[in-house]
């Protein structure tokens, strides 16, 4: 069996927003395919559907080893990461009506 690393080594290149990447012409186009998916579906018994998302449970996008992925549905997944960039408050689901109206009660 191929260790997790070796496959890693194979891909080399990255996907857009900052996945570890791959081409792969076995298909016979040019298709890029993302590390972790990889990694964790060369790795699951024979049989097993393939997953709407595969995520990383420490949020690392570079961080591909096996122990770290999960099988994820995309609600899922959407739910892991932080706060969006130009968040006032630095936290995920407050927005700056909630942040003035607890301005205002004060």
């Amino acid at each position: 069996m191929v260790e997790p690393v070796e496959v890693v080594l194979l891909g080399r290149g990255s996907a857009k927003g900052g996945y570890a990447a791959r081409v792969d012409l076995s298909t016979g186009k040019r298709m890029k395919v993302t590390m972790h998916r990889l990694i964790f579906m060369r790795y699951q018994p024979e049989g097993t559907v393939e997953p709407p998302d595969v995520d990383h449970k420490n949020n690392h996008k570079l961080d591909n080893r096996l122990d770290n992925l999960r099988p994820a549905t995309r609600h899922q997944n959407s739910g892991n990461r932080g706060p969006n960039k130009n968040s006032k408050s630095g936290y995920k689901g407050v927005d700056s009506q909630t942040i003035n109206n607890a301005n205002n009660a004060a």
